[in-house]
């Protein structure tokens, strides 16, 4: 019934009758494993376990002409006198759909990297396009600020730093889409110190923090398994972020703190399954957000304040969300206005 033959039409005429129904590809296999099984069980007697189960996979004819996955179960069912076996009891069960439904995930797979990869690449050359008169934009722009400034008007004056900061801003743009663009090809993780990170992007942030008279604090952060140019760019833009929207009469102050969590405690997050994880959280005492806006934030181009108020890109969130999923991890944010804001990444380690 399962193929939709009589079943004593098929098994009454043997294996070999049942191996014409094998599909061309998968009959070599079969036999070769089958007859492996069958000579493993008899030399290996007495001390051979009869009850141990051997599994098949391979495809049939069903009577309407198409193909059926099967996944066959085969035991030892008895042995003659001499201890050779007499009989195996098989039975069968339909994978069709599972089989169909892996195959289709494989593709979508194999789609999805070479998208990814394209995308990587298209990334890359449009920048490097786009770079390079912007980047003459700028210098051009520079040159005449430094050589031309005094015979421009006050207007003219004003419209030339315009188209500076202009080029500059998407010049950063460009750096931050090119950046988002590749981080899930990179799986360079290695045992890295986050303390020694979190120096590093300081003395890269060393002015910012200076001239904002901010204070940043971390705990004895661990060692982690991770992709350190990518953690050194998450704390680069949390930091940043910190130092942007701090309060205007009040000292920044910031904090990096982490903790272990059991599996238990992050269940109802999506996030790649594992015995222990390790949640980091960096805090500021800045101007906040409404607490609506807590997922928003981390979508790419989103900003809460427009660009006169605040410089960035709208990307910098959007590339620590990228990154913790790059690590299986997930990204969130906790505020209120007024209030400061912390940002909580959890990771499996």
């Amino acid at each position: 019934a399962l193929l939709g033959y009589n079943a004593d039409s098929i098994f009454e005429k043997g294996f070999e009758h049942l191996l014409t129904l094998v599909h061309p590809d998968d009959i070599n296999g079969l036999v070769e494993k089958n007859n492996t099984a069958i000579e493993h069980a008899n030399e290996s007697y007495p001390d051979y376990n009869d009850e141990h189960i051997v599994e098949f996979k391979y495809r049939i004819r069903h009577a309407d002409g198409t193909y059926k996955w099967l996944n066959t179960y085969g035991t030892i069912f008895d042995r003659n006198s001499n201890g050779q076996i007499e009989h195996i009891l098989n039975v069968s069960v339909d994978i069709t759909e599972q089989m169909e439904a892996e195959q289709a995930l494989h593709f979508k797979n194999l789609e999805l990297q070479q998208s990814n990869s394209s995308l990587g690449e298209y990334a890359y050359v449009a920048s490097h396009d786009l770079k390079e008169p912007l980047r003459k934009i700028a210098t051009f722009g520079d040159l005449l600020q430094s050589t031309q400034r005094d015979r421009l008007t006050d207007s003219g004056q004003m419209y030339l730093d315009k188209i500076v900061r202009s080029a500059v801003r998407m010049q950063d743009m460009i750096n931050d889409l090119l950046t988002i663009s590749t981080i899930s090809g990179n799986k360079a993780f290695a045992p890295t110190d986050l303390k020694e990170i979190v120096s590093e992007v300081m003395q890269t942030l060393e002015e910012r923090i200076e001239s904002k008279q901010a204070i940043v604090t971390t705990d004895e952060l661990p060692t982690v398994n991770i992709v350190q140019l990518q953690f050194n760019q998450l704390f680069q833009n949390l930091i940043s972020n910190a130092l942007k929207f701090a309060k205007d009469d009040v000292v920044p102050h910031i904090s990096i703190t982490h903790k272990y969590l059991k599996a238990s405690e992050v269940k109802l997050f999506d996030i790649t399954p594992s015995k222990k994880y390790l949640q980091l959280r960096v805090a500021d005492n800045g101007i906040g957000f409404e607490k609506e806006f807590a997922n928003k934030i981390f979508t790419i181009f989103q900003r809460l304040h427009g660009k006169s108020e605040y410089e960035g890109t709208g990307i910098g969130l959007a590339i620590c969300k990228k990154i913790a999923e790059n690590h299986g991890g997930v990204i969130y944010a906790d505020s209120n206005p007024g209030e400061g804001s912390v940002f909580t990444i959890i990771i499996p380690i």
